[in-house]
């Protein structure tokens, strides 16, 4: 199994306390307004808070599944380059060429 990228692990953490944060808060609301008496006020903000929790941990989510693609897109081009790389050495080699001439040579 490869490594995730550095980005993708750190979004999928991300996402994991998200949940956790938005798990908790609906409870701790209800048990402020239960046990508590606490302003009506504050616990329609907690409980704005866990909405946006759980909207970050989405986001988060998104996140890791964005940077398995990039890290897969530049792996991909980062092969295509060695390919041509090589080609242009072979190239080159096959020529008896010490260096190859610039792209501005041939205008």
């Amino acid at each position: 199994m490869k490594p995730k990228p550095w980005g993708e692990s750190r979004a999928q953490d991300l996402a994991v306390a998200l949940g956790k944060v938005a798990d908790a808060l609906p409870d701790m609301a209800a048990d402020l307004v239960g046990d508590h008496n606490v302003a009506t006020e504050v616990v329609d903000q907690i409980s704005d808070l866990a909405d946006a929790a759980a909207r970050m941990k989405q986001l988060a989510e998104r996140c890791a599944t964005e940077c398995e693609i990039a890290s897969e897109a530049a792996r991909l081009a980062a092969m295509s380059v060695g390919r041509v790389y090589g080609e242009d050495i072979r190239a080159m080699d096959d020529a008896g060429l010490a260096h190859a001439s610039a792209a501005a040579h041939h205008d």
